[in-house]
């Protein structure tokens, strides 16, 4: 390497180095997560920003490595390029990418400080929150705030995380970051509770493809949000077949159902995740039967009132009477309900349909009307 270019790289690997320092005495951070790929320690020596064995260890990972270097198209420029953009960040104190790597990336994550702001920025500048961000501040400042977040997701990208305090890896709901219009919604796959189970029936829609269209209500007509039509949803519970998780317990199981549905309600103060659950009554014809369980003793419809169908979940569990365990599940979009009798898939804990559970279904009665109209013919 050239004399001139390897002091180009020296500088940008102490500037560097020199941030590093600054992270560790304040927040840390990962340089891996600021756009910065991993070297190897002979990669160090071989840049010179090693001057024995230990520092290469100690210094490798920091150094940005020629990923960068495919912006040419001429041959043999490979370590041109590289050194470019290695220039370009050496005189640059406040940059923690070079230029040239911001380049080929599609999204750029920008720091959030006023809607009124980030509404004016490139379509390709991109925002990220963390959940307890979204439920604290972009959800209770008024409806004008989610407005504004619901603007803003008409042509840009936001992103919404688990916070980094959860250290079980517990999610969250991923409900209300639906309904502001947020694209993607990230939950730690490794944790599989309730709010994973209504991620995987959300995007079962689709055949499953992995993505789902954003409904029209999520998009501001003239600068106003869309209502949703509120509507009645009734749902009655008939019977069951093998509700069970182990083929011994079969005859040990007494089930009952429990039916939640997930809505999120916009008022003046802003927008607010709803729940609402009803379970099944105990029977005798239940006890020890969850071969093929018959709730028909209980004739009653569960009735939820539904502000925002486009997003609202509708979410059955199964569970064991004798000891509350968990036996199945299924989670259905509302939008995505049929009114009659409905032969409606569980799945395991896992969200998978296999052994046991290849044949676990419910029979369910399902009614939908316009709100509005119900109370009108029912006055």
């Amino acid at each position: 390497m050239p004399a001139h270019e390897k002091k180009v790289v020296q500088e940008a690997y102490m500037k560097m180095s020199e941030h590093r320092l600054r992270n560790s005495a304040g927040k840390s951070s990962s340089m891996h997560e600021e756009g910065w790929n991993f070297i190897t320690p002979q990669a160090a020596r071989n840049f010179g920003c090693a001057d024995d064995e230990e520092d290469a260890e100690t210094d490798a990972g920091i150094v940005p490595t020629p990923t960068v270097s495919f912006i040419l198209d001429e041959p043999g420029q490979t370590h041109v390029s590289t050194y470019q953009a290695l220039e370009e960040l050496a005189n640059t104190s406040d940059k923690k990418i070079a230029s040239s790597l911001a380049k080929l990336t599609f999204f750029h994550g920008t720091k959030f400080h006023d809607w009124n702001e980030s509404i004016v920025m490139p379509t390709h500048h991109m925002h990220s929150f963390n959940d307890q961000r979204v439920a604290q501040k972009l959800s209770k400042k008024g409806i004008g705030n989610v407005g504004h977040c619901m603007q803003f997701c008409d042509n840009h990208m936001v992103r919404i995380y688990p916070s980094g305090l959860k250290f079980d890896s517990r999610n969250f709901s991923p409900v209300l970051g639906w309904a502001l219009g947020s694209q993607l919604v990230a939950l730690n796959f490794q944790t599989f509770d309730d709010y994973m189970r209504l991620n995987h029936g959300r995007f079962r829609e689709f055949g499953g493809c992995g993505y789902v269209a954003r409904p029209t209500s999520q998009f501001l007509d003239r600068n106003v949000i869309r209502p949703d039509r509120k509507i009645l949803v009734k749902i009655r519970v008939l019977s069951g077949l093998r509700l069970t998780s182990t083929l011994k317990s079969v005859d040990n199981i007494t089930p009952y159902v429990r039916v939640n549905a997930i809505d999120v309600n916009l008022d003046p103060v802003g927008a607010k995740e709803v729940y609402r659950s009803f379970r099944t009554k105990q029977s005798k014809l239940l006890k020890g039967n969850g071969l093929n369980a018959d709730f028909s003793d209980d004739p009653e419809f569960f009735e939820f009132v539904i502000e925002r169908k486009s997003v609202a979940m509708i979410y059955i569990t199964v569970h064991n009477e004798n000891d509350d365990s968990f036996i199945a599940f299924s989670s259905i979009p509302v939008s995505c309900l049929r009114i009659g009798y409905r032969s409606v898939k569980l799945y395991n804990a896992s969200n998978e349909r296999y052994g046991l559970h290849s044949f676990s279904c419910l029979i369910l009665e399902i009614e939908k009307y316009d709100y509005k109209e119900y109370l009108k013919a029912h006055s």
